[in-house]
C-alpha cells in the first residue's frame, strides 16, 4: 500500500473517532440539559443517547486494524483514549497494545487490569 495512501486512511479514522468523540459529547449534553421533563424521563433518554453512541463507536473500532487503534490512541487526548480503550473487546485491546508507546500502555492498562487484557 502507498504510504500516504495509509497516512491518510489513517488520519480519516482518526478523525472519524474524534467526531464521534465529539458528538457523543455534545449529545450527552444536549439530553442532559432538556427542560420540561421529568428526571426519570431525562434518564431514560441520557441512557438511551449514551448506549447508542457507545454502539457506533464500538462498531467503528471493531472494523480497525490493531495498529491503527494504536495511533488512534495515541493521536487522542487521555479521556477520549480511555473512552476509546473502554470499547474494546479484550482481544482487541490485547492486538493493539503493542501498537502504542509505553506512556499510553501505562495509561490505558491502569484503565483496564491486566489480568483482562486478551480475555473474551
Amino acid at each position: 500500500m502507498d504510504p500516504t495512501h495509509s497516512h491518510e486512511k489513517l488520519q480519516a479514522s482518526l478523525e472519524q473517532i474524534t467526531a464521534l468523540l465529539q458528538r457523543h459529547k455534545v449529545l450527552e449534553t444536549w439530553t442532559h440539559n432538556q427542560e420540561g421533563q421529568s428526571g426519570r424521563q431525562r434518564e431514560l433518554l441520557e441512557s438511551l443517547v449514551h448506549r447508542q453512541n457507545l454502539a457506533e463507536l464500538r462498531q467503528k473500532l471493531h472494523r480497525m486494524h490493531p495498529a491503527d487503534l494504536g495511533y488512534v490512541l495515541e493521536a487522542l487526548p487521555p479521556d477520549d483514549r480511555t473512552l476509546v480503550w473502554d470499547q474494546l473487546e479484550p482481544r482487541e485491546a490485547a492486538a493493539a497494545l503493542p501498537e502504542v508507546s509505553r506512556a499510553v500502555r501505562d495509561a490505558t492498562s491502569c484503565a483496564r487490569p491486566w489480568w483482562t487484557i486478551g480475555r473474551s
